[in-house]
């Protein structure tokens, strides 16, 4: 019940998504800004770039951060002989995907939304090299320049890493303090790698970033604490009290006491 409920969110708010992206997307208008905004330290630093291999960087980090996960939760479930390993990693993969998913569906609604194009709309396509000048002007007149806020890199990259973590964080809690170090430390790395990307690359002010880094940290969290049972594994547990109880007992041929207790 618990998996259908699961299942049900994830493929809804990722249908949902592919729908906001292929048919919401696509009507967007694409007419660039006659002039650059007024824009505040940091923003500014964004404008007057366009940097193809630097947005193709930042999509490593993207994908190295969503697959990580899937990797060391797959080695964890292997390492594990209380259950089966499709068992576990199966509930593992699944809260994973109910987390990416609500986010890719936040992050494309809010784009849609709000609208506000990239910073790679102001540049001068004169500015720029011969050799990317034709796919600036390319991504200059598409309806995905007006996409910026939030970065989707930045919240996808994020809640993979914070929501891949917690859920480890969750599952080995003091047993393996280096592990889920390490495992935090080289995901939030590598997501922010990817943020930092965007800005180098002119796809994304440094304030689309940032949003992005929150929204995904937040649902990273949230999701694996929804699935939370209240007991973190390696935890110390708690030790029933003693107790002991001393009733009298009378019946037609008996009489006494009675003693009880739970140790």
């Amino acid at each position: 019940m618990r998996w259908g409920l699961d299942a049900g969110i994830t493929l809804g708010a990722a249908g949902t998504f592919f729908i906001l992206e292929a048919w919401v997307t696509p009507q967007l208008p694409a007419d660039a800004p006659p002039s650059i905004p007024t824009l505040s330290s940091p923003d500014d630093k964004a404008v007057g770039h366009f940097r193809p291999n630097a947005a193709l960087a930042s999509d490593v980090f993207l994908y190295s951060s969503m697959a990580a996960p899937l990797i060391y939760h797959g080695i964890e479930a292997g390492l594990r002989k209380d259950k089966p390993f499709g068992l576990r990693y199966g509930t593992d993969v699944m809260i994973y995907a109910e987390t990416l998913a609500l986010n890719l569906l936040i992050t494309e609604i809010l784009k849609n939304a709000i609208g506000r194009p990239r910073p790679l709309v102001y540049v001068d396509p004169d500015a720029v090299d011969a050799d990317v000048r034709e796919k600036l002007l390319e991504e200059q007149a598409s309806a995905d320049s007006l996409k910026s806020f939030p970065s989707g890199h930045a919240s996808t990259s994020f809640a993979a890493a914070v929501g891949g973590s917690m859920l480890l964080t969750l599952k080995l809690a003091r047993r393996r303090p280096g592990a889920l170090a390490a495992a935090w430390v080289l995901s939030l790395g590598a997501a922010s790698t990817a943020g930092a990307l965007r800005v180098v690359a002119g796809k994304h002010f440094t304030s689309d970033v940032i949003a992005g880094a929150i929204l995904g940290s937040a649902i990273g969290v949230v999701v694996p604490l929804a699935h939370w049972r209240g007991t973190l594994e390696g935890a110390p547990r708690r030790r029933r009290r003693a107790t002991m109880q001393v009733a009298p007992a009378m019946s037609e041929t008996t009489r006494g006491l009675v003693v009880t207790g739970r140790f």
